[in-house]
C-alpha cells in the first residue's frame, strides 16, 4: 500500500551578493526576568553569496533615540551566522525593543526582508496568585502562563467552588525544577475545590491535557469528567514531564 503524498515547499530567495540580517534576538528574551544592564545579543545572519565582512547594527527602545554599533568580522555566505552583542541596556516589562542591519560590507543590503527582528520584553509570572481574583479562572491564569511564562515558582490558590473548566497546558516557557506551577485548594482541603468538565467526544474527552507543559501540580483539588462515555480526567501528551 502507499502512503497519502507529502506537500513541500521551496521558497526561493533572489541572488544577492551582499546581506546582513539578524536571524533572532538571543538576549533579552521572554521571559524577560532580569531586566537590568542586559547584553543586547543578536544571531547576525549572511544570505547572500559574499562573505560579511562588515555592516552596521542599530537598536531602538521604545520611541527612544537610535543606537548604532559598526561590525567588523567574518560572517559565512548562504546562511552563516555569528553572535554579536549589540550594547547594553536595563529595561522595564513592556518595552518593545527593535534592531535592524543595514549596509553589510558598506553597500546597499538588497534583501532586505531579513534585516528587522523585534520583541516586547516581559516579566514572567512568580509568586502566589488568586482564582478567582488575581484571575477569574484557570484558563485565564494558563493563558498568562503561556503568554509571559515564569520568572520562579508560581503558585495559584484556588478559591472554594466549582471550576466547570477544561484546560490544556502547552509548553511553559521558564519551568524547571526550581521554577514550578501549582495549582491548589487555597483551604488545603481537595472537596473544598471541584474542576469539572462533560467530555462529548474522543478528542475533547478529558478535564486537563499536558500537551507539552512540564513541572505543572495540582494539588488538593478533586476533578472529574461527567461526559457518558469520554471520561478520561487527566491527559498527559506530547513531550510532558514532571
Amino acid at each position: 500500500s502507499y502512503g497519502e503524498a507529502e506537500d513541500y515547499s521551496l521558497t526561493v530567495l533572489p541572488a544577492v551578493s551582499n546581506d546582513a540580517g539578524v536571524a533572532s534576538i538571543i538576549s533579552p528574551s521572554i521571559p524577560t526576568c532580569d531586566l537590568d544592564s542586559l547584553n543586547l545579543t543578536i544571531a547576525l545572519q549572511n544570505l547572500g553569496s559574499d562573505t560579511l565582512q562588515n555592516c552596521s547594527i542599530h537598536y531602538q527602545i521604545n520611541t527612544g533615540s537610535v543606537q548604532s554599533m559598526y561590525f567588523t568580522g567574518t560572517v559565512n555566505p548562504q546562511g552563516g551566522t555569528d553572535t554579536v552583542v549589540v550594547g547594553n541596556e536595563s529595561f522595564t516589562s513592556g518595552d518593545a525593543l527593535t534592531i535592524w542591519t543595514t549596509l553589510p560590507n558598506g553597500v546597499a543590503d538588497s534583501l532586505t526582508t531579513n534585516d528587522t527582528s523585534s520583541l516586547v520584553t516581559a516579566t514572567g509570572l512568580s509568586g502566589n496568585y488568586t482564582i478567582p481574583g488575581d484571575y477569574a479562572t484557570i484558563n485565564d491564569a494558563a493563558n498568562e502562563l503561556h503568554t509571559f511564562g515564569v520568572c520562579g515558582n508560581v503558585v495559584f490558590d484556588m478559591s472554594t467552588g466549582t471550576y466547570n473548566e477544561q484546560v490544556v497546558f502547552n509548553e511553559i516557557l521558564g519551568t524547571s525544577d526550581s521554577s514550578t506551577v501549582t495549582f491548589q485548594s487555597a483551604s488545603g482541603t481537595a472537596s473544598d475545590v471541584l474542576i469539572t468538565y462533560a467530555g462529548t467526544n474522543s478528542t475533547n474527552g478529558y478535564v486537563v491535557k499536558f500537551e507539552g507543559g512540564d513541572h505543572i501540580s495540582f494539588k488538593d483539588v478533586k476533578m472529574t469528567n461527567t461526559g457518558s462515555y469520554y471520561g478520561n480526567v487527566v491527559v498527559i501528551a506530547g513531550a510532558s514531564d514532571h
